[in-house]
Formats: structure tokens, sequence, C-alpha cells
């Protein structure tokens, strides 16, 4: 009985620890959105719809990179579509991986268990197939940070120039990102004025 109390108060707090995610995660797709919408929609993109799609708002948020670079430096990048790519990358990966560890996992456990082997040699094997599966999504995730690190301190820099660099480094020790660039929303110090004809 006293098991079935610790499962029941166990299950409530994973339920409460899931609600807080989901409302945490919801606001910040909302406030992230709302950010890029009001950018894009000011220094003129033609579709700042986008910042509520999806992998679309990963090349919209790329764009506004690629818009700055190309204003300050005469430099075309394609941080748009690498970003969008990188995201789709890790959401296919992501996918494909769980099923082919559970798959994995269960020709491991066939193999393993009419020989009669031992736990040990089981969770290495385990083990060993996990770290291998893992390594490309380490090495997919670190490029996509890399690339997203240098788009949001051109985001920070076409904004809030004297303060790009503190919030790049909010941005990688902290989880405030998508309130960051909501503070940038509204600015464009770091952007030449617009010339006139």
């Amino acid at each position: 009985m006293e098991i079935l109390i610790v499962l029941v108060v166990l299950l409530i707090c994973m339920l409460f620890l899931a609600a807080v995610l989901n409302v945490w995660l919801i606001a910040v797709y909302v406030v992230e959105g709302k950010a890029l919408h009001t950018i894009a929609r000011r220094r003129g993109f033609s579709a700042p719809w986008m910042a509520w799609i999806p992998f679309a708002n990963a090349w919209l948020f790329g764009s506004i990179s690629d818009q700055y670079q190309q204003k300050i430096n005469g430099r075309i990048c394609k941080r748009g579509k690498t970003l969008m790519a990188l995201k789709i990358a890790i959401q296919a990966y992501t996918s494909v991986s769980g099923v082919l560890a559970g798959v994995a996992g269960s020709i491991i456990m066939l193999l393993q268990a009419p020989k009669g082997s031992d736990m040990e040699t089981f969770l290495i094997v385990l083990l060993t197939a996990v770290c291998i599966e893992l390594l490309p999504m380490l090495a997919i995730t670190t490029v996509c940070d890399v690339v997203t690190y240098v788009a949001c301190y051109d985001l920070y820099a076409s904004s809030k120039p004297k303060q790009a660099t503190l919030f790049l480094i909010l941005s990688i020790l902290t989880p405030a990102t998508p309130f960051l660039i909501y503070a940038c929303r509204n600015d464009d110090a770091g952007l030449p004025p617009e010339q006139t004809e």
C-alpha cells in the first residue's frame, strides 16, 4: 500500500512538472514569435508571419542575421537556410534514431537472451550503441548552436549594439534568448539609416 502512495505522489509531481514545462514552452514560443514577427515586419521582410511556423521561424531568424551582414559588411550569408536545414535535420534524426534505438535494443535483447549472457555484457553493448547513436546528434546540435549564437549576435548588434556582447553571453549561459530578442524588437540602432532618393 505504501508503494502505491509513493507512486501516486510521484505521478502527481511528474504531471505538475510537465504542466509547468508546457506553460514555459508556450510562453517562450509566444515571446519569440512576437519578437521575430515584429522585427521582420519592421525591417521589410515579405513574410513576417513565418515567425509563428516551426522551421520557418529558424529561416526568418537566420535571414535577419543575413540582412544585417549584408547591410554592414556587404556579405551574403546563408544563415537562414542553414538554420532551417539544421533544425529539420535535428528533428528528423531524433525521430529516426528513436525508432532505431528501439529496434536495436530489441535485437540486442533477442541475440543475448538465448546465449544466457550476463547483464554486464548486455549493458556494455547497449551503452556502446547509445553512444554511437548520440555522437551524430551531438555534432548536429553543436553546429546548430554555433550558427544560432552567431545569428543572435547579429540580431543583437543590429538592434542594441552596445549590449550585443552582454546579450550574447546571457544567451549562451541562460535560457533567456527569446526574452532578449523580445527586448530588441523595436530597435535598429546598429543598422545604417535608410537612404532616401
